[in-house]
């Protein structure tokens, strides 16, 4: 097969549109939304206690017995929410390839949906491993995303089990890179000499400001220039800054409408005592469900429409990568 052309505009522009539709947004924010309502009934049934708990942790050592059981809950709750939304993220992939029948769609991420969570849970635990390494974990962590970025995608599209999705992942970011060249005349390397000479500015000021800080500049500008690399050589890391930027926009967006609306009813709290406790914060909540509610909503519907952009975007840039067409 030829290698066609296909400028990434144009698949963020579908991507965008495809997000925009309540159609295909509405599972996320379904799955979501009812999480919220789970979790706010649950602080606003059992405030007193919460507020009990974190007055008694920050004054001391709290009781352990109370400390584990509202941990076990979080937890319990996180893990449930985590475990739907990658049945409903498998769907919209796969409403995003064939885009028409609900049922199958979910039906099909059902039946793929194994694959789905064992390749999560390795990907979940490489991440927190690496991300533990001194230093330079969240630089390791970042890499590791980048690298099984196509992962849920093999799963959904190419029905790959969960080791093959996972290598075929990772098999895409390896082949789809640039040539390294040290030339001042490739623009490639121009951009990313730029960028490593901007950073070592930063760097350097922020040693002589804070002598104390040498580490930290360092490890900042070691991370700069790694990732600066991978996106100026490395295609699927191109293909990850932009789904990850213009997902974040349209979800700094609505959280600060949301945010807004907030504000307004929590306008009072701010200007008392009592602005940071716990206490105030959850009476403030009760005091005040419905704004809860809608700034929730708000939120929750930026946040669908980012993912569903995300999963959009990253479904077409797989298949096309696939099909060996040129981007960048």
């Amino acid at each position: 097969m030829g290698i066609g052309k296909k400028p990434w505009r144009e698949t963020v522009h579908k991507s965008f549109k495809f997000a925009l539709h309540p159609k295909y947004w509405l599972p996320v924010f379904v799955c979501d939304f009812v999480f919220f309502l789970i979790g706010l009934f649950y602080i606003v049934s059992n405030a007193s206690g919460i507020a009990s708990l974190f007055e008694a942790m920050s004054a001391g050592p709290a009781s352990m017995v109370s400390v584990g059981g509202f941990a076990t809950v979080t937890l319990a709750f996180f893990a449930a929410w985590m475990l739907v939304r990658i049945w409903v993220q498998g769907g919209v992939i796969r409403l995003s390839q064939k885009g028409k029948d609900y049922t199958e769609c979910f039906k099909y991420s059902l039946s793929r949906y194994l694959h789905m969570l064992v390749a999560t849970l390795i990907l979940t635990a490489l991440s927190t491993v690496f991300g533990f390494v001194p230093y330079f974990g969240t630089l390791l962590s970042l890499v590791i995303s980048i690298m099984f970025f196509f992962m849920l995608q093999g799963v959904i599209v190419k029905k790959l089990d969960f080791w093959s999705a996972l290598k075929d992942s990772y098999g895409l970011f390896r082949k789809q890179t640039r040539k390294f060249r040290a030339d001042t005349r490739d623009r490639f390397f121009q951009v990313w000499l730029a960028v490593l000479l901007a950073s070592a500015i930063t760097t350097v000021y922020s040693i002589a400001v804070s002598p104390d800080a040498v580490i930290s500049a360092s490890v900042f500008w070691v991370m700069i220039a790694v990732l600066s690399g991978l996106i100026v050589y490395s295609k699927v890391s191109d293909m990850w800054a932009i789904v990850g930027v213009v997902s974040i926009i349209i979800s700094v967006i609505f959280l600060l409408i949301g945010s807004a609306i907030l504000s307004a009813a929590f306008l009072s709290l701010a200007a008392g005592e009592g602005a940071v406790a716990t206490a105030a914060i959850l009476l403030a909540v009760q005091e005040n469900m419905a704004v809860t509610m809608v700034s929730g909503i708000v939120i929750l519907i930026g946040i669908a429409i980012s993912t569903t952009f995300a999963l959009k975007s990253m479904t077409e840039f797989y298949i096309q990568l696939k099909k060996k067409f040129i981007f960048f």
